[in-house]
């Protein structure tokens, strides 16, 4: 609310947006492919641990980008974004210790050390995104609030 608002006719991807969905993308998709092939195995990979540390590495990433991309230059949270958050980690649980759901989405449950595996690539994206953040900041304290 202290910027000004958008032209009405400005790009959608301008000001450093599209930069920052390559970037951040381009993480998503290495952190899930490197996970995914860390623990893919050819013998054991009907079991599809590979593809459900993937699925859940994105999902977690997801939950981490959207806490990081929050407007707000202080690392502070709306109760709402904090909700949806706690709802999507619960879901993911759900999705992968619940015996149809887990038959439904094709994935198989996570031992505790894997499911910590996950949580801390994922984290990757959000420690990422605050670093670029502060970086950007100090170079251009103008561009501050977003």
């Amino acid at each position: 609310m202290q910027r000004p608002p958008r032209l009405p006719r400005a790009s959608l991807f301008g000001e450093g947006v599209g930069w920052q969905v390559v970037w951040v993308g381009g993480l998503l998709g290495l952190v899930a492919l490197g996970v995914g092939m860390w623990y893919y195995d050819p013998v054991t990979s009907a079991q599809g641990t590979w593809r459900t540390m993937m699925f859940t590495v994105l999902a977690f990433s997801q939950m981490g980008q959207a806490l990081a991309s929050r407007s707000s230059q202080a690392l502070r949270f709306s109760p709402a974004l904090i909700g949806m958050v706690l709802l999507t980690f619960a879901l993911q649980l759900l999705v992968l210790y619940v015996p149809f759901l887990d038959d439904f989405f094709g994935v198989v449950p996570l031992s505790v050390t894997e499911l910590l595996v996950c949580l801390m690539l994922a984290s990757i994206v959000f420690a990422a995104i605050e670093v670029e953040r502060r970086l950007r900041h100090r170079l251009h304290p103008s561009s501050a609030a977003s």
